[in-house]
């Protein structure tokens, strides 16, 4: 699985958060549930940059080693924000672009080979945050997703 790379603009998010924590459990589906919220939520969510586009961010909170997991939608400003959603913004960036193919239950192979494989061996260290783009191939569990890795060259 080789990436291809793109460059993006710095990039507005609007959407809800959950903290992942070390003891949650398969069944816990806290991803899962926020998705179902955020979903029904989406309508709320004003000047969206594309109508069946949405992201999942994961962020690592200061030196813990747990992730505040996001889904959003881009937009063009924070000018509204509904109640009870965040905002993030994602810097410029080089991207590496991976495509996750199959069962979202196999995601963590994915994620596995771009950090345990791809990433060591590339020349390159991420930079900020990534995120998964869920867009208009993406209508059902199964369907695939892009995977950002915001990457520079190690110098």
């Amino acid at each position: 699985m080789e990436p291809k790379f793109v460059v993006k603009e710095e990039t507005k998010v609007i959407g809800m958060e959950v903290l992942r924590t070390e003891d949650e459990k398969p069944e816990d589906r806290v991803i899962t549930r926020l998705w179902e919220k955020f979903t029904a939520r989406l309508p709320e969510i004003k000047n969206k940059k594309a109508h069946w586009a949405a992201l999942g961010i994961c962020r690592e909170t200061e030196g813990s080693g747990l992730c505040v997991y996001m889904a959003g939608a881009e937009v063009d400003s924070f000018d509204f924000v509904p109640e009870g959603m965040v905002t993030m913004v994602l810097p410029k960036a080089k991207y590496a672009v991976f495509t996750h193919e199959g069962p979202l239950e196999k995601i963590g192979e994915t994620y596995d080979y771009i950090y345990r494989e791809w990433l060591p061996k590339s020349g390159y260290r991420q930079v900020a945050p990534g995120f998964e783009l869920y867009d208009e191939r993406f209508s059902k569990p199964g369907d695939p997703f892009d995977i950002y890795v915001p990457v520079e060259v190690l110098t």
